[in-house]
């Protein structure tokens, strides 16, 4: 099927760098993704496969947004530029449909506007310096078991106040089905969510909807505080939307509700109003806290 040659496409340029001078020095094009691309292309056919090619894109922007994910967590991919992607895709098989040379369309025109539109995601301090280097490294970010994050937390599932929301829950949402086992009304969102459901939602943290005065528990086991740690060192400008992140989380909170993070992030908390909030910061290891806040006052 395309859409496993399009894996094993993607798999080979995995890591290299969409910001190189030259990309196609960088990029490789197997010769299996280009022959069948071909036999596409020359398919009397043709207008069969046009149906399917609006799956074949949104597969192909998921694994590559997955790909940007894995290299680096604190990318943030919003909904727009997710269709934004998916734009260049049509375009780069429209493109494919109409010249002879697979190869010079992929070289000349997809690449590049990949790259253009990877820019626009990362912050211009970040894309100048890396320009000269062909490969990226990866930052490691892993979807730990539910029962690592309880013992981190320090929390035990009898005591978690309901309804619970996981934010950044991971692909799998370990806890999140962990906690639904336990008989807990447990829910969660990621942005690689694997499968939806009624209590599962594949979206951002920006996008989603938190409430007012919904939730007994909100958890986030490494995702939120490392990305506010991210900003406060690499990108200051992000700190106004996160600290307005941060607030919208505890709103959402009942009354006696419980926000509990990993790593802690002071910065924001001290600046809470004492009188509306408890803050408790408890060491796990090595100088690693995590941060407790109770509702106490609407």
């Amino acid at each position: 099927m395309l859409i496993d040659k399009i894996k094993r496409q993607l798999k080979s340029n995995s890591g290299k760098n969409l910001f190189y001078q030259k990309l196609e020095d960088v990029f490789e094009v197997t010769p299996l993704f280009i022959k069948e691309l071909q036999l596409i292309k020359n398919s009397p056919d043709l207008e069969r496969y046009e149906s399917e090619i609006e799956n074949l894109i949104n597969t192909t922007v998921d694994l590559l947004v997955k790909e940007i994910y894995d290299v680096n967590q604190f990318v943030n991919i919003s909904k727009q530029k997710f269709e934004e992607a998916k734009r260049i895709y049509r375009e780069t098989w429209e493109s494919i449909k109409q010249k002879d040379s697979i190869e010079k369309v992929l070289y000349s025109e997809h690449y590049p506007k990949l790259s253009t539109w990877l820019a626009g995601i990362y912050p211009e301090s970040f894309v100048i310096p890396i320009s000269k280097q062909k490969m990226i490294n990866r930052i490691v970010c892993k979807e730990y078991s539910a029962e690592f994050q309880l013992s981190i937390l320090n929390l035990i599932p009898s005591d978690i106040k309901e309804p619970v929301l996981d934010i950044g829950c991971g692909e799998n949402a370990n806890l999140v089905n962990y906690l639904r086992d336990q008989s807990k009304e447990a829910f969660g969102f990621d942005r690689l969510i694997i499968s939806e459901s009624k209590y599962l939602e594949k979206t951002t943290w920006s996008d989603y909807e938190f409430g007012i005065n919904k939730w007994g528990t909100i958890i986030s086991n490494m995702a939120l505080s490392n990305n506010f740690t991210y900003a406060a060192n690499y990108e200051i400008k992000l700190l106004d939307d996160y600290k307005k992140l941060y607030l919208k989380i505890l709103n959402s909170l009942v009354l006696g509700g419980i926000f509990i993070y990993a790593p802690s992030f002071k910065m924001f908390e001290d600046d809470l109003d004492k009188k509306k909030y408890s803050v408790k910061n408890t060491a796990v290891l090595n100088g690693f806290y995590f941060t407790k806040i109770i509702k106490i006052s609407l």
